[in-house]
């Protein structure tokens, strides 16, 4: 062989090695770019990407030559290392065509353009500056760079070549040097035949798979990878029909394991432009694969709870404005999207110096837990809320604004409330209780005393007289008892006959104590009307109903609560405006106010269950209803008069007893029944117990007293053969009469008993019963009571 042909042999083997190491450079290119936009997608993969950069860097530098990438323009993007002694990063900006040498500029940017205009990698040879800043021959091959399928910049591999023409010793360094960079990449790199033949792999590439380089070449890829050989024949076509690079990512299965990678397809051409070779480059992006699912389960997880939560979710900047909100919040405050964020979350506070604390205490804090606050709807309504806030910081520690949950405690709030108010009853209903066992054993002498003194005086004396006003004072006494009880709860809601006068007056007192002094209650009670048939605790129910809603009507301005009882006779011509009343005698109470009055549409709606004119919050709507329900159950009937701004007047219309409930008056005590028995009454209240035995010793029994039930006890065990009847108090010190009664009974099985007490929410007539106690008596026990249920248990 001549030198001439030895040297174009040369060339050519210099322009294929070129080429191949130019082909090198695109495929990093483009996988550089990949992996670039990768970055931009998610942050969460930078330290990932980083990791791929520094590889790709680690490879760029140690190519022979420069490997630089320019736009159209010729415009500097990137270069790999200093040229003329400028620095990498002072070049990238600079035109490439100003390390040209003079007579060179035109050729190269012809050069540059048959690649844009033809996407066909070229080459040039050139004079240019060299690192020194002297002038040397390079060999430049150029590369296109495509994104979405065009030519978008242009890579430029240049090698320094003392003489237009290398030796062969030159030749075979530089193939031996360009095999070392691509069998030592840290990243599997093979060629193959356009048929799928291995021609080369890289060190780990070989290990990857398992095998040596010299096992894998001269095999098909296909028979390597039964499982991707359809997918990579398929890709195979596409590059050698495209004549372009196509970048894929794959999971595959490999002897050490399961990776990710990014594969880059590039096509292979020698100088006359045919494809001879397929590239295969692959970088793992294991790492960055499970970054991305990590992080996809983490925003579904987040999204989830975010859409579903049925607590109110927000994000906000610091100055309040809405950046996010989820579905429930805004159907909790009653907005569109649109609605919602436009507002700022300063907007919602009832209290805006509720805010003001909230924000202090946050930015102090980092966040709040459990902080309470009212909060308004859209519609003015407010809500009761819990926030619990955190505070959203950048990177440097910037606050950037609030993210947190609200979560609605209206209903608990209510609970709260009613859990409360209960409480407040068990505690009335405790003290009544004590009151009327205490009240009633008061009661029990003086009633007893005052019978007897009646028995004892002459017929029409005056002291006679007296003594009945008394007697009658008592009962009203004990009446009233009966009617806290019922108020309290501790009683039934059973009709009887109630002389209403008291239950209003009593009620006026409670409301007297909580109405403010700008409103003024005016009464004018008629004591000397007759007596109705109704549940005490209803009618009770009724005044502060009635009363309640007048406070509301005068509650901004004040004025007059007038409160009126008197009797009234419906006629046959006044019941024409009252329909389904009928003609007779009745209690008229009249409840009226001064307040803002209702117009006739209202009037009409009044008494419908949950129509209400008040604000949220300040009624539920039913008490009208309940007491229109009350009235007509009972007989009645009501009637509205109101004006607007005038004021409003209900009139109850409730049917009096035909006949007056007979109150207890004096009787002969020869008329009662009477007996010749030993008793043995027994009662820690030594008044009750002598009232009791001048009592029961005036109708003719034998009568032993006991305070203490230990003690009755014992005489009862000593002579239990004598006693006929044992009358004890239920409620008494160390052993309680039904203690006391069971032992009884052990000793003398039909032994009869009588059980009394001034009240008790554990014993009644059929408890007495089911423990064999005969009858059971409430006090006060008048004589007459009592000398009836002593006859009937002896009997």
């Amino acid at each position: 062989m001549d030198i001439k042909s030895g040297k174009k042999a040369s060339e050519q083997n210099i322009t294929a090695l070129k080429k191949q190491v130019d082909i090198l450079s695109l495929t990093l290119a483009e996988t550089d770019k990949q992996l670039n936009r990768e970055k931009d997608e998610n942050n969460a993969l930078k330290s990932i990407i980083k990791e791929s950069n520094e590889k790709w860097t680690s490879l760029m530098d140690s190519f022979p030559g420069f490997v630089t990438i320019a736009d159209r323009n010729g415009t500097v993007q990137y270069v790999n290392r200093s040229v003329a002694g400028i620095s990498a990063e002072k070049a990238i900006g600079m035109n490439i065509h100003d390390f040209e040498a003079d007579g060179h500029h035109d050729a190269s940017i012809e050069a540059m353009e048959r690649v844009f205009e033809s996407g066909q990698t070229g080459r040039y040879r050139m004079r240019g500056l060299g690192p020194q800043n002297n002038m040397v021959w390079y060999e430049a091959y150029y590369g296109p760079v495509m994104k979405n399928s065009r030519v978008s910049a242009i890579v430029i591999n240049t090698i320094e070549i003392t003489e237009p023409n290398m030796t062969e010793e030159a030749l075979r360094k530089s193939k031996e040097k360009y095999k070392m960079v691509v069998d030592n990449a840290m990243t599997p790199i093979e060629y193959l035949t356009p048929e799928g033949i291995i021609t080369f792999v890289n060190k780990i590439g070989a290990k990857n798979l398992n095998s040596t380089q010299d096992e894998l070449i001269g095999k098909s890829i296909f028979e390597i990878m039964p499982d991707m050989a359809d997918i990579t024949r398929d890709r195979i076509g596409w590059v050698l029909e495209s004549n372009t690079s196509l970048i894929f990512e794959d999971l595959i299965t490999i002897p050490s394991g399961t990776i990710w990678y990014l594969t880059n397809f590039q096509p292979v051409s020698d100088y006359k432009g045919r494809i001879t070779a397929i590239q295969l480059v692959s970088i793992d992006i294991t790492k960055r694969k499970k970054a991305e699912k990590a992080l996809l389960e983490s925003e579904y997880r987040y999204k989830t709870l975010f859409e579903e939560s049925r607590d109110a979710v927000y994000i906000t900047a610091r100055d309040g404005r809405y950046l996010e909100v989820n579905p429930f919040m805004l159907e909790l405050f009653g907005y569109e999207k649109e609605e919602m964020m436009a507002k700022n979350a300063g907007d919602h506070y009832v209290n805006h110096e509720d805010r003001k604390t909230f924000q202090n205490e946050i930015e102090k804090n980092g966040s709040v837990r459990d902080y309470e606050v009212v909060l308004s709807k859209k519609d003015g309504s407010q809500l009761h809320c819990l926030l619990t806030t955190t505070l959203r910081k950048d990177n440097q520690g910037k606050t950037l604004g609030y993210h947190g949950i609200i979560r609605d405690v209206t209903h608990q709030k209510k609970l709260e409330f009613q859990l409360q108010q209960a409480q407040k009853m068990e505690a009335i209903g405790t003290l009544a209780s004590g009151i009327a066992h205490d009240f009633n054993n008061i009661l029990s002498p003086i009633i007893g005393f005052t019978e007897m003194a009646m028995h004892d005086s002459p017929a029409d004396s005056i002291i006679r007289k007296n003594l009945n006003q008394v007697l009658k004072a008592t009962y009203r006494a004990r009446d009233l008892i009966d009617q806290i009880l019922t108020f309290s709860r501790q009683s039934g809601q059973e009709r009887k006959p109630v002389r209403i006068n008291l239950i209003i007056k009593e009620a006026l007192k409670l409301l007297g104590s909580t109405l403010p002094s700008t409103i003024r209650i005016s009464q004018k009670i008629d004591t000397e009307c007759g007596s109705v048939m109704a549940a005490p605790t209803q009618i009770h129910q009724i005044i502060m109903n009635l009363c309640t809603n007048a406070y509301h009507a005068m509650s901004k301005n004040g004025g007059i609560l007038s409160v009126g009882l008197n009797s009234l006779e419906l006629k046959q011509v006044d019941i024409a405006s009252h329909p389904g009343i009928s003609v007779g005698q009745y209690n008229v109470l009249t409840v009226s106010d001064t307040g803002h009055g209702m117009n006739q549409n209202v009037v009409n709606r009044i008494f419908e269950p949950y129509f209400t004119t008040k604000e949220k919050g300040e009624g539920s709507g039913m008490g009208l209803s309940i007491v229109h329900g009350i009235v007509i159950s009972n007989g009645g009937h009501i009637n509205v008069k109101s004006t607007p701004g005038k004021g409003t007047t209900f009139l109850l219309y409730l049917p009096q007893l035909e006949t007056e409930p007979i109150t207890p008056d004096i009787y002969n005590i020869e008329s009662l029944p009477c007996g010749k028995e030993h008793i043995l009454f027994v009662d820690d209240e030594i008044l009750i117990a002598e009232m009791a035995k001048q009592m029961l010793e005036r109708l003719g029994y034998k009568v032993t007293i006991q305070t203490s039930s230990i003690d009755a006890l014992y005489i009862f065990e000593n002579d239990h053969e004598k006693i006929d009847l044992v009358i004890t108090d239920l409620t008494m010190p160390d052993m309680t009469g039904e203690k006391l009664s069971r032992e009884l009974i052990k000793i003398k099985p039909d032994l009869p008993i009588i059980l009394c007490t001034g009240f008790s929410e554990l014993m009644s007539t059929e408890k007495a019963a089911s423990l064999g106690i005969k009858d059971f008596l409430l006090k006060p026990v008048i004589m007459k009571d009592l000398a009836i249920a002593v006859r009937k248990v002896l009997d």
